[in-house]
Order: C-alpha cells, then sequence, then structure tokens
C-alpha cells in the first residue's frame, strides 16, 4: 500500500515538473502594439535567435480596412522587400502557409481580424535561422485592392512566438 502511494506521489510529482517546462520559453512578444501603415507599406518584425520547434500565435485587428499577414523565411522575405521597393518579381510567396491569413471583417467587432490558430492557443512550427512576421497592406497578396493614395491603416497587434524546451518531445 505504502509502495503504490509512494509511486502516485512520485508520478504525479513528475508531471507537474515537467508540465511545466513542456509550456516553452517566449521568444518574442508584442502586446496589443498599435501600428500605422501607409498604403504599399508593411510591418515587421524579424524573428531571431529561435531554434527547433515551438509554436506561434496572433491576433492582429484594425478598424480602417483589410490587411494580410505572412510568416516568410529569409528569402521569401527579401523576395516581398523587392516587390514593395518596386522591383518586378514573378511569383508572391504566401510564405509558410498556416500562418498565412487575410483579415475578415466581424460584424460583432466591428473590426478586420486575423488570427492564429482560430480556437486559441499556439500553431506548431520549426524554425529556421531568422524568420519574418510581416502585416501586409499593399497590392503583394491576391485579394487586397489597395489604393496608392488611400488611408493609412491602423491595427492592433498581439504575438507571442515560443521556443520549445525540450526539442526532442
Amino acid at each position: 500500500m505504502r509502495r503504490r502511494s509512494l509511486l502516485t506521489l512520485l508520478s504525479a510529482g513528475v508531471t507537474i515538473g515537467l508540465s511545466g517546462c513542456l509550456n516553452g520559453e517566449v521568444k518574442e512578444q508584442v502586446s496589443g502594439q498599435t501600428i500605422r501603415l501607409e498604403p504599399q507599406s508593411g510591418w515587421e518584425r524579424e524573428i531571431d535567435g529561435v531554434d527547433g520547434s515551438g509554436g506561434i500565435e496572433y491576433t492582429v485587428r484594425s478598424e480602417t480596412g483589410r490587411f494580410q499577414v505572412y510568416y516568410f523565411r529569409k528569402s521569401e522575405y527579401e523576395q516581398y522587400q523587392s516587390f514593395l521597393s518596386g522591383e518586378e518579381i514573378g511569383s508572391h510567396s504566401t510564405g509558410i502557409g498556416k500562418l498565412h491569413k487575410t483579415a475578415v471583417y466581424d460584424e460583432k467587432q466591428d473590426v478586420y481580424e486575423a488570427q492564429v490558430p482560430d480556437d486559441g492557443g499556439r500553431t506548431s512550427i520549426g524554425f529556421e535561422q531568422s524568420d519574418y512576421f510581416v502585416i501586409d497592406y499593399s497590392m503583394y497578396g491576391v485579394g487586397l485592392d489597395v489604393d496608392e493614395h488611400g488611408d493609412n491603416l491602423r491595427a492592433t497587434v498581439t504575438l507571442q512566438v515560443v521556443e520549445d524546451r525540450f526539442d526532442f518531445l
């Protein structure tokens, strides 16, 4: 009887101890930052110093217009920058597909919103040396018609990037 109680207690302790470690380390965080974007521009955040795997979650909201969110690897980001500087490029990468979103109008909140994941929590991802989180307010993406002389976009950004503590799990 004592052995069973001891084993139960030990297994509970190990479970509780590991569960705190498995949540990961926050490597990048933006909490409710307000940004302004001129037409044909973007806001970017370099995600650097994250190795292996982890997760990302973001919510971007705007009362002033639609936008797109991308998560690019370095070569895709360079292509995006070339487009914004006026160079002609072939194809337009959407970056990592599961992290790309076009803002949709939420009638209840009266805002345009892009969120990943849709149900809360984080979306798993494998990180490379330098990745880029981008909010785009240009004609780069398909489906947006941003007037070059139109109004600026005002948006609120919440972003969290977490690196797994134990990459082998």
